[in-house]
């Protein structure tokens, strides 16, 4: 049977290796699924980024509920969660989505991974005692 570190540990590698994924295939080194489809090019893709925000945002909130990691890393992940998803939304109506508001979700993404990867899913001294 698996401890809780070794879960959030898991996580973590899980979390880390999503990341280089989503940043292999953002820079065009994976050619799109519906070229020149219209709405299935661009209306589909973002509707799945509202919905990565989401499951982001839900996770960090279960993270910061269960104090299995830094609760000011946490809720941080769920601010950057709902800022990826309203400018996400800014682009479904043919606004202008500033690319820079997706930092604060790649830093959260990037320090989650690291910090379950080193500690796991257990608690902080602090909280231990």
């Amino acid at each position: 049977m698996h401890s809780d570190k070794q879960t959030g540990r898991l996580v973590g590698a899980l979390l880390l290796s999503t990341m280089v994924l989503g940043i292999w295939s953002n820079f065009g080194l994976t050619g799109p699924i519906f070229e020149g489809g219209g709405f299935l090019e661009n209306g589909i893709h973002f509707i799945d980024k509202i919905m990565g925000g989401a499951s982001i945002t839900l996770f960090c909130l279960a993270l910061y509920r269960g104090r299995l990691v830094p609760r000011a890393l946490a809720g941080f992940g769920m601010l950057a969660g709902l800022l990826q998803m309203g400018g996400i939304g800014q682009e479904l109506f043919s606004r202008d989505f500033p690319t820079l508001m997706l930092a604060p979700l790649a830093l959260t993404v990037l320090l989650l991974s690291l910090t379950l990867l080193v500690r796991g899913f257990s608690p902080s001294p602090a909280e231990a005692a």
